[in-house]
């Protein structure tokens, strides 16, 4: 039951309903606990490019993590898939669906890497620099997921726009008191770190100016934060010192 456009967060619409509808265009939110106003959090998307569509957008590692993820969170997932006339599926959204339920039987849900990361398989965005858009990945290679896989051979990027901001959802609110980040093929020569509860109210704990490229760690006083953002502000165009920041892995950790 909904309006016929999920806006912002998986929410509850009417006590009418036992299940959120969670119909989103992607999969990508987690549940902060199992219920939402007494309802059980659900999302609902599709396997293929639109609403019942062939083929697959998620490799089936890449999709059966993130179900993982779901419902250690106490979460329930729904996968919107193609059914052609005949009654069969598409073959390679079978595929994927086939390989789901082993996975999720025989692995333990991942541990965070390094150790203590809270960014760690947190959902990640590819932003402009004020938030407000979402930008295309680069080269639909260097999605916004792999600056937080704890793998530093995959990085995240977009296409097209030298000043952005790389954003994630850590779920649970808690005192940040410590960031990371390891830069890919480009880097920031000035950039900024934030935190915000809302996604409205940002505050600056950290800037740099002047970088070269190495990871950069800053400690801080504790802010209680549940987004955390990297800003790069330069270089802002060609011919400039650096390049255009990419992300090999975040890492937000908070105060004992």
């Amino acid at each position: 039951m909904n309006s016929g456009e999920v806006l912002g967060k998986v929410n509850a619409y009417t006590p009418l309903e036992d299940y959120t509808c969670g119909e989103k265009n992607r999969f990508h939110d987690l549940p902060i606990s199992a219920t939402i106003k007494g309802e059980q959090w659900h999302i609902a998307s599709f396997l293929g490019e639109h609403w019942a569509e062939p083929g697959t957008r998620y490799q089936k590692r890449e999709l059966a993590r993130y179900i993982s993820k779901v419902n250690h969170r106490g979460g329930v997932v729904s996968i919107d898939v193609l059914l052609y006339r005949d009654g069969t599926l598409d073959r390679s959204q079978l595929e994927v669906l086939k390989a789901i339920r082993p996975y999720l039987k025989s692995t333990p849900p991942p541990q965070a890497v390094p150790p203590g990361n809270l960014a760690f398989e947190k959902p990640a965005d590819l932003l402009s620099l004020d938030g407000s858009r979402h930008l295309v990945v680069n080269s639909r290679v260097h999605f916004a997921s792999l600056g937080v896989d704890g793998n530093k051979a995959t990085y995240a990027v977009p296409g097209g726009e030298w000043p952005w901001t790389y954003e994630v959802d850590l779920i649970d609110t808690v005192p940040v008191n410590r960031i990371k980040v390891t830069f890919g093929s480009g880097y920031a020569t000035q950039f900024e770190f934030k935190l915000s509860m809302d996604r409205h109210k940002w505050v600056t704990v950290a800037s740099k100016n002047e970088h070269k490229g190495k990871p950069y760690e800053a400690s801080f006083p504790p802010v209680k934060a549940r987004y955390v953002r990297v800003s790069a502000l330069r270089p802002n165009g060609p011919n400039q010192p650096g390049t255009q920041m990419s992300v090999h892995e975040l890492e937000v950790y908070r105060s004992k």
